[in-house]
């Protein structure tokens, strides 16, 4: 799945299942919805450019350290590989609900619902 797709599920679902209240929940949501794909080496989490109009100069220039860490972090586990593991959004979701901040819970529900929309394909 595109990680295009990724982020219009996880608006749909945090608008359906309870919305979130301010622009840093929404913008952890869209992350967090990203997130799992940031050991693919090409995934848009990795890539702050495309989000970015093409007029805007230097704008490549924001895609080389996280490409940089992205390919490190594919070379130590693989695609698909821990990132995607039930197990790390279920313990994202744990530390999530002890802390005092919303848009950390909704960095784990985007989290989730990447898992969730993985599964279905």
């Amino acid at each position: 799945m595109r990680g295009r797709t990724h982020v219009a599920l996880a608006l749909v679902a945090g608008r359906l299942i309870y919305p979130p209240a301010d622009s840093l929940s929404w913008l952890a949501l869209i992350v967090g919805a990203l997130a799992p794909d940031f050991d693919s080496g090409g995934g848009l989490i990795s890539k702050p450019s495309a989000w970015l109009p093409d007029f805007v100069p230097g704008r490549r220039l924001l895609d080389a350290p996280t490409q940089i860490a992205s390919k490190f972090v594919r070379a130590a586990v693989g695609h698909r590989g821990p990132l995607h593991y039930p197990v790390v959004a279920v313990a994202l979701w744990t530390i999530a609900l002890m802390l005092p901040w919303p848009w950390i819970r909704w960095l784990a529900f985007g989290y989730m619902t990447h898992l969730l929309t993985d599964s279905l394909t």
